[in-house]
This record gives C-alpha cells, sequence and structure tokens, in this order.
C-alpha cells in the first residue's frame, strides 16, 4: 500500500518562537528602511500642514522654550493674536515635543512620524499576542498595520496626531484587555497613560473615536466576564473602566482643559450645531472606500475624481488584510473576537462613510458629540485596525481551511475579481458610464476620471493578482511555519509600500526652504511694533511666523470666532484674499488691525477684462480700492523665485498702543455696522459692549499721548506712556480674559473694545507704566496633576511588580 503523502508545513523556529526579540527587530528595520529618506539630518518630511504651519509652531515653542525656559502661553504672530496652548498649537505636551529643546525642530517632526509608525508595529503586536494568536500571524499583521493608508499616508497631508493616535489605539485595546480578563484595576490605569497621551497628541475627534471604540471594547470583553463570574466582578470591572477614563481626563488635562474652554467660548469650531450639511462634509464616498481595498481606484493627488474636493491621503490597507479576513469566517467557530471586529468594522464603516450613507443620520441624531465634528472620514482608522486583527485571526485558521469548500469559494471570488478588472479593461465606455451614474457629479471630475481610467482595472488586477499569489503561497508553504514569511512579507511590503511611498517625500535643505526672501528683508529693516497684511503673499501660510513677523492672517484654524467675524469671514477658518471682505472694502478694519504693510502680486490696473468672471472682478476691484493712493504707497518692487511682489505702506497707520477720549457703548451685534459708517473714526472713538465703571468727559483740550515698549514677550507687554487727561488706551491685539492688565504695578479693568481689541482706563494724566501679562497659573495645576497621574501610575505599577517578586 502507497504511503499517503503529508504537506509539510514547517514548524516553527527561533525566529518567530514566543520569547524572540527577532520579531520586534524586524519591525523597527521595516520602519527605518521604509523612511530612509527622512534619515538624514538636512531633510525634512514633507508634511503640507506641517510646511504651512506646524513648523513655524514647534520653530516658536522650541525657541522660547531655550530661550525663557517656559512654554508660550500666547503668540503674537498669527491673527492679531492667539492663546497658544488653549488654541491648539499642536504637540505642546506630547512627550516627544521636548526633544526640541535639544535637537532641531525639522528633526524632531521627522522623528515623530518614523518613531510613531513603528510603534503602531510594535503596539499591534504586543495586542495580537495577547489575543493568543501565534508570532507569525501577529508579527505579519502588524507590519500591515503600521504600513496601512490610515497611517503611513498622514505624513503627507501632515497630520501627526492622527498618526499617534492611531499607532496608541492597539496599545488601549491590549490594557483593556488584561485588565478584564485579570480582574486588576493596575492594568486599567496602564491603559489610561496611552489615553492621556492620545489627549496631549491632541486631536480631539480622532479621541472621540478611540474613547467609543474603547468603550465598545470594554462592553465585550465585560459581557464575557459577566457570563463567566456574574454581576459583581462586572460592576467591579465597570469601576475599573471610569477609572481609567478619569485618570486619563486628568493626564491630558492640561491641553483638554484650556482647549475646551476656548473653543466652547472663543472658536469658530465650537459653534455647535451647524447642521446635517456641515457634519457631513469631508465624509468617506463609496469610491474612496472601494479605494481602501482596491488601491487607487479613485485615485489620489492629481489623479483623483472621487466626490471630495481633493485627495491627499488614502485609506488603503492592502490585500493581505481583507483577504485573510474571509478565512476568519470559515470553519468551526472558537471563542475568539471575531464578532467584536465585525461589529467595530461594520460600526466605523458606516461612522466614515457619514453621509454617504443612510445610516449615519441615526448617529447624528442618537450619538452625542457626532453634531460637533465633521470629517467623519477620519475614523477610518478604526476600519484598518478591525480588518488587520480580522486578517490576523483568518490566518491562523487558514491551515485548517486548505482545500476546503470555503477556500474554493474565496478562490472562485479572487477569479471573479480578476474577471472584473479584465472586463473594466476591455469595455471601458460601459464601465465609465457605471461609475458616471454612481459617483461622479460635476464635469470637472468626470475628465479626472478619463484622464486617469486605467488606474480603475489596474486596481482590480492589482487585488486579484496578489490575492491569487498569495493563495499560492500560503496553500503551498502552510501558515503555520516560518517558510510562509519572507514571500507573503515581501508581496505585504511591495503592494503597500508601492501606494505608502507616494505620500512620503522630502524637503531636502530645510534652511533653504525657510530662507529670507526679499520680502522678509525688506520688512525687517523696519524695527517698528507693526503688523503685515499678507494679501496675495503666501496666503494661507505661516512663513512670516518663521521670521518672527507678525501678521494678519497665516494658517491656523482655531482662531477667533470674533476675528473671523470682525475680517468679514465668520464661517471659514481660512484667511484668504476672497475670505477677507470687511479689511478690503473698509480701510478702518484693516487700519485697526496695526497694519503698516500691504504685500501682495501686482493688481493690474486695467480689471475690465475680468468683467465675465464676477467673483474674480469684485475681488480685484475691493483690492485696487484698498491699495488706493489715500490709503496705501507703494514703496517697495521686487522679484523672488520667479515670482514679483509689491510692498505698500499704509498712510493712515494706527500704533499698537492708542488713546480715545470718547467712548459709546453698543450691543455686540450693533459694533461692526457701526465701524463700517464712514463717520467712525477709531482714532477718537472707541465702542464698547457694556457700561464701564468710568465716565470720559469732554474737554476743550486736545488728547496728547506718547508711549515707547520697555518689555515685550509672547505673553507679557510692558510701556510707558503720557498722557495729558484722562483716557481710553487701547491696545491692538486680540482680547482674551486671561490677560491680565496693570497701570503702576495695580491691577485695572480689562475691556472688550472695537469688537476684538482690548483697553484699559488711564485715570491720571501723566507717565504710566502699563502692562497686560497672561495669567497662566492654571496651567501649573494642570501640568502637575497631569504629571502626578502618571507619575502615580508607573510607581503603582513598579510596586505591584515588586511585590510579585518571589521571595528567596
Amino acid at each position: 500500500m502507497a504511503r499517503k503523502k503529508t504537506r509539510r508545513t514547517g514548524s516553527p523556529n527561533k525566529y518567530f518562537s514566543p520569547h524572540s526579540p527577532f520579531p520586534y527587530i524586524l519591525i523597527v528595520a521595516l520602519g527605518l528602511i521604509y523612511y530612509y529618506k527622512a534619515l538624514s539630518p538636512k531633510v525634512m518630511v514633507y508634511a503640507t500642514d506641517q510646511i504651512t504651519a506646524g513648523y513655524a509652531f514647534r520653530l516658536f515653542y522650541a525657541e522660547i522654550l531655550r530661550t525663557l525656559h517656559k512654554i508660550p502661553f500666547w503668540d503674537p504672530y498669527l491673527f492679531s493674536g492667539l492663546p497658544f496652548i488653549d488654541a491648539f498649537h499642536g504637540d505642546i505636551f506630547y512627550p516627544l515635543s521636548f526633544l526640541r529643546f535639544i535637537l532641531p525642530v525639522h528633526i524632531v517632526m521627522n522623528w515623530f512620524f518614523i518613531l510613531h509608525t513603528i510603534v503602531a508595529g510594535i503596539f499591534m503586536f504586543l495586542y495580537l499576542r495577547e489575543l493568543k494568536l501565534e508570532v507569525i500571524p501577529s508579527f505579519l499583521f502588524s507590519v500591515s498595520y503600521m504600513f496601512a493608508g490610515s497611517i503611513a499616508s498622514l505624513i503627507f497631508p501632515g497630520h501627526d496626531a492622527k498618526v499617534a493616535i492611531a499607532a496608541l489605539l492597539p496599545l488601549v485595546f491590549y490594557f483593556l484587555r488584561k485588565g478584564v480578563r485579570n480582574e486588576n484595576y493596575r492594568w486599567f490605569l496602564a491603559g489610561s497613560i496611552p489615553l492621556g497621551l492620545g489627549l496631549l497628541a491632541p486631536h480631539v475627534q480622532m479621541m472621540y473615536y478611540l474613547y467609543m471604540a474603547t468603550f465598545f471594547y470594554f462592553l465585550y470583553e465585560g459581557f464575557l466576564k459577566y457570563k463567566e463570574k456574574g454581576t459583581g466582578t462586572f460592576v467591579k470591572l465597570s469601576l475599573f473602566f471610569v477609572l481609567m477614563v478619569i485618570v486619563s481626563l486628568l493626564i491630558g488635562a492640561v491641553q483638554l482643559l484650556p482647549a475646551y474652554e476656548y473653543v466652547s467660548r472663543f472658536s469658530p469650531r465650537g459653534a455647535g450645531n451647524r447642521g446635517y450639511e456641515f457634519a457631513t462634509t469631508w465624509s468617506l464616498p463609496w469610491e474612496d472606500y472601494i479605494s481602501a481595498f482596491f488601491a487607487k481606484f479613485s485615485g489620489y493627488m492629481e489623479s483623483y475624481w472621487g466626490r471630495n474636493p481633493f485627495k491627499i491621503n488614502t485609506e488603503y490597507v492592502g490585500v493581505l488584510a481583507p483577504l485573510f479576513a474571509l478565512f476568519a469566517f470559515g470553519g468551526r467557530r472558537k471563542k475568539d473576537s471575531v464578532s467584536f471586529f465585525v461589529f467595530l468594522f461594520v460600526f466605523f464603516s458606516i461612522m466614515a462613510l457619514g453621509g454617504y450613507t443612510p445610516l449615519y443620520r441615526l448617529f447624528y441624531l442618537i450619538l452625542p458629540g457626532v453634531k460637533k465634528f465633521r470629517a467623519s472620514s477620519m475614523s477610518f482608522y478604526l476600519v484598518a485596525f478591525s480588518v488587520n486583527v480580522l486578517g490576523a485571526i483568518g490566518f491562523s485558521r487558514f491551515n485548517d481551511l486548505r482545500g476546503s469548500k470555503y477556500f474554493r469559494k474565496v478562490a472562485t471570488a479572487v477569479g471573479i475579481i480578476i474577471l472584473v478588472g479584465l472586463l473594466s479593461l476591455a469595455l471601458k465606455a460601459p464601465f465609465i458610464s457605471i461609475i458616471r451614474s454612481l459617483f461622479i457629479r460635476s464635469g470637472d471630475k468626470l475628465n479626472a476620471l478619463f484622464s486617469h481610467y486605467s488606474q480603475v482595472p489596474a486596481s482590480f488586477l492589482r487585488f486579484g493578482i496578489i490575492s491569487a499569489l498569495v493563495l499560492y503561497a500560503a496553500s503551498r508553504l502552510g501558515t503555520r511555519g516560518p517558510r510562509v514569511v519572507p514571500p507573503l512579507l515581501l508581496l505585504m511590503l511591495i503592494d503597500l509600500w508601492s501606494v505608502d511611498w507616494n505620500f512620503l517625500k522630502t524637503i531636502p535643505d530645510v534652511k533653504s526652504y525657510y530662507r529670507e526672501d526679499g520680502v522678509v528683508r525688506f520688512l525687517k529693516k523696519d524695527r517698528g511694533v507693526y503688523r503685515v497684511f499678507p494679501l496675495f503673499y503666501k496666503v494661507d501660510d505661516n512663513f512670516l511666523m518663521v521670521h518672527g513677523i507678525e501678521s494678519i492672517g497665516g494658517h491656523h484654524g482655531n482662531q477667533f470666532q470674533r476675528y473671523q467675524e470682525y475680517v468679514g469671514n465668520p464661517e471659514h477658518f481660512m484667511f484668504r484674499p476672497n475670505q477677507v471682505p470687511n479689511l478690503l472694502k473698509y480701510p478702518t478694519f484693516t487700519d485697526l488691525l496695526n497694519v503698516k504693510y500691504v504685500v501682495t502680486q501686482p493688481i493690474p490696473r486695467d480689471i475690465s477684462k475680468y468683467q465675465t468672471r464676477p467673483e474674480v472682478y469684485s475681488l480685484l476691484k475691493d483690492v485696487r480700492n484698498l491699495l488706493d493712493t489715500t490709503n496705501f504707497e507703494l514703496v517697495k518692487t521686487l522679484r523672488e523665485s520667479g515670482s514679483s511682489y509689491e510692498i505698500y505702506r499704509n498712510k493712515n497707520f494706527i500704533p499698537r498702543v492708542l488713546f480715545v477720549d470718547s467712548v459709546e457703548v453698543l450691543p455686540k451685534d450693533s459694533v461692526l455696522e457701526r465701524m463700517k459708517d464712514p463717520s467712525f473714526d477709531p482714532r477718537k472713538i472707541a465702542l464698547l459692549e457694556s457700561s464701564p465703571d468710568f465716565v470720559l468727559h469732554p474737554s476743550a483740550d486736545s488728547l496728547t499721548y506718547s508711549f515707547s515698549f520697555l518689555e515685550r514677550k509672547p505673553d507679557y507687554v510692558r510701556f510707558e506712556v503720557e498722557v495729558n487727561r484722562p483716557a481710553l488706551l487701547l491696545y491692538l491685539e486680540n482680547y482674551y480674559p486671561k490677560y491680565r492688565a496693570y497701570i503702576d504695578g495695580k491691577p485695572v479693568s480689562c475691556y472688550r473694545t472695537d469688537y476684538i481689541f482690548r483697553s484699559i482706563y488711564v485715570e491720571k494724566p501723566g507717565k504710566h507704566t502699563v502692562e497686560f501679562k497672561f495669567s497662566g497659573k492654571e496651567y501649573n495645576v494642570l501640568g502637575a496633576i497631569s504629571v502626578l497621574s502618571i507619575l502615580a501610575i508607573i510607581l503603582l505599577l513598579a510596586f505591584n511588580r515588586e511585590r510579585r517578586k518571589p521571595t528567596s
């Protein structure tokens, strides 16, 4: 009788044994190889939000940290002043941020992305091992997760906080599972650390989704424990979970509480419910959802034809994760987490799709907080996480399903996908017609589809061919031995990196990128205190902040709501020429912002040819009126890097310190209209919104005054004034209640004036020393709470470990 042949599946060797450090070493090595272009100390990762905004924030932060040995509370360079901590200026309190004290800013920014990509893989590996999965699937799908589009592609838009939170997610689940399974509150406390760090990253909306997912996971694990041990244990674990959440909030309190107050009271982002249409903007269209599994189906960057305005990232999860996730549903069901991660996948798929599925309206109506957010597509990182966990589970079951009926069904599905790819390649016109009817709503998008249609069949063929190769390799080699790792890892990296590397670009020389141009050199010659109006120059950019020049614009997205109303743009967060009508139509608004110079590209004298484009014509007409010779004079024309610029000086320049001797009290809603009145003279009249505790009496003597600055720091300004009679002193910087005012060392009341500025009453004529000081006592208290919370957890965990050591 012939001996029956058996397939060799291989056996685990020392590299993938349960206690081998090799998977961790390989994860680190792969992370460094992937980022090889960003390892040079000269280069900086090309991250759009970081280039236009984040680099300037962090450079300013680092300079204050090095020179004043403190964290700044106020940013004087953007939008006529912003609170630095309260308004979110990036990862101020995140542990890596303090490396800027000793390292160049761009190097820390680079390594933020590198390290978080690596720890995403390490934390995922820890979690999958905690799920009792073998080393090989845990390793493979840790790598798959760390290079998923929800992490790797976010480098290009510069969304560092999103990367950090996606990296911390598996660690939160790891600690939570251990806490429930061991019924030990110390694991819950350990879980509060990554949750708290996520709050310090910071990104409120991403953390909202993480807290939601963590709550769901606790309910799942807690329910299993309830079935095993009853109500008492579940109640105890629920208290531990509440403790974890509270402690995480304490860790993040130093950033969370000031930001909550600011957003609730002062920011356009705290406007509350703006309606369903607003909440569903930047949802994930179905065509982009398809692209998450079929690479570049709807394209990205210049090849994007989907329904969002543009696409500079991808949600692509790769081929291996969804392919092996299918095998999680085959064979005999085991007691594992498949059902939960299917739920998590479905729930956050609906969340990410947002307005493109009617089910999202239920979330909008029922779930607290959803109405305050838009761009629900960012929740897709939880979908990617779920797919990779399911992929690891399916991989562990694959050996039992080889050659089975279920395996043949999956193989047939792969064949159908290849067939769809071939048909879409051969039948271009019918497929374009189908895509157009389902997804496309504008002519520009249709043109983009025509230009890049080849990526549609390529997306299906790519998935099908890689799937076929993966199934062949896994069937031949088995999934329980190390021999399968090299071919599958190679296919995975080719698949993911070929997409991810489109989003990893670098700036070869940071210093040359931010070097002074002719405009900056001209402005720096004027050493006075003033602001610049960057009209058609570095629009939506913080280039001037990098060089220490104060601007009435910039790039932030969380500036004062009142400031946006003042410039005439209450519904938006950006500062662009077509979004600041009050500054163009009413020169008084520009003058009061302490604007001394306007920088613009040359505006044609004859704009009649633009009459066929009403919006452009209206904008150019307003600009020409603003720059009229009665208001501004051209003082410099220069050519810089192929672009021409003109610099205009304000003839009606109002200095930073202004005295007036007349006050009008008006309701808030009437102030801006009064300022538009031609009879309003900001040099004589100040507009208040509540009755002051002083009275200004008319006088035949003209008001005369002088001032000189004695000290100017981001959080503190001191200057000397001399005035001939009682008057109201306006300091032309944004009003914020945390600023305290002092005259000759004595505290005085500070009033909101002319809608956005601050003022104080100078009662006595003569010389005085005036101070405006940002009160930062609460940050010291909140910072101490955050640090002590982390230290207490670490000490408690260390003490517990010491107690568990066996005695001799």
